[in-house]
């Protein structure tokens, strides 16, 4: 039960942390310049392409960490793209642009969906697969599930855990979906707290500063995304550690000396279950793909240079 409240604790903080004033009740047609959408049985999926100029060293799926969406990506698939990348950036269900889900929804696994979007382009074995956070958890799932894949790359991953299924009608149905439907709009609305929730996760003053609050708060501004950050957490494919230890592709493993998000025994586990092949410490915090975009592009060219 303590374990339980502390699952559910930890989501109701992040929704308190990350989310700040709306500038808008809904979405454009096209987000961004290079939004594209997936159709997919009931879902209706975000993506952007990044494509470098000449011919393709390789190709990368981006994709990011709770309440967060393809904008977190922006910094690393400018880098990647300039080293010559194409970049996928994929925003999940529930966040960005992509479909809210609810009760009338017939369920499809993130994995599935990513796996379906990235063969329209080019198929599972062509491509490089990048998790930030709770992405780098579905990451892991989707080389669990393709593991001709050529690469795993894993920024401050966050292993999937199950959630107790005795409370997943309850968390997930009508009544606590519209609750935190009303309330997300509610903190959202909370200025300050964007600021302190962004220097907690960075760790870094100058860039918390000048970020552009918008990456983060027209997406929660959407209409659902409150009561999806509980459905997703209970629909979530959980993390098979027994089947992780057993990938053969090179993995990229990089953990932020200063992060606060993930515990020390969430590090642990996974340097344990999956002996990378390259383990990278950068000294900042969680949200290190944004503020060290530079450093760890670098990083991750010399290890794809190194092991493709």
């Amino acid at each position: 039960m303590k374990k339980t409240v502390r699952i559910l604790s930890f989501i109701l903080c992040f929704v308190m942390m990350f989310s700040c004033v709306s500038l808008a009740a809904g979405t454009e047609e096209k987000p961004f310049e290079n939004s594209e959408f997936f159709e997919y049985g009931d879902y209706t999926v975000h993506y952007r392409r990044f494509l470098p100029e000449g011919g393709t060293k390789g190709r990368i799926i981006m994709l990011h960490g709770f309440v967060c969406s393809t904008y977190a990506w922006n910094n690393m698939a400018a880098e990647m793209t300039e080293k010559g990348y194409e970049c996928l950036l994929i925003d999940l269900p529930g966040f960005g642009y992509t479909t809210r889900e609810d009760e009338n929804t017939n369920f499809v696994p993130r994995e599935t969906l990513v796996k379906e979007l990235a063969e329209t382009i080019a198929p599972m074995n062509e491509w490089i697969v990048a998790g930030h956070s709770m992405g780098g958890g579905v990451s892991m799932n989707i080389a669990v599930e393709n593991p001709d894949i050529k690469a795993l790359l894993l920024y401050c991953p966050a292993p999937i855990n199950e959630m107790p299924q005795a409370m997943k009608g309850f968390m997930t149905g009508k009544f606590m979906s519209g609750l935190m439907n009303t309330i997300t709009p509610v903190i959202t609305k909370l200025t300050p707290l964007v600021r302190v929730a962004l220097l907690m996760a960075s760790m870094d003053w100058e860039f918390t500063k000048n970020y552009d609050l918008s990456g983060i708060t027209v997406p929660m501004a959407l209409p659902k995304t409150g009561g999806n950050l509980f459905r997703t957490s209970f629909t979530a494919t959980v993390t098979d550690f027994e089947k992780v230890k057993e990938l053969k592709m090179p993995v990229l493993l990089v953990n932020a000396t200063k992060d606060l998000i993930l515990t020390g025994q969430m590090k642990e586990q996974i340097e344990t279950e999956l002996e990378p092949d390259m383990l990278y410490e950068v000294e900042t915090g969680h949200f290190c793909i944004e503020n060290r975009s530079e450093e760890l592009a670098d990083v991750t060219e010399n290890f794809l240079n190194e092991n493709l």
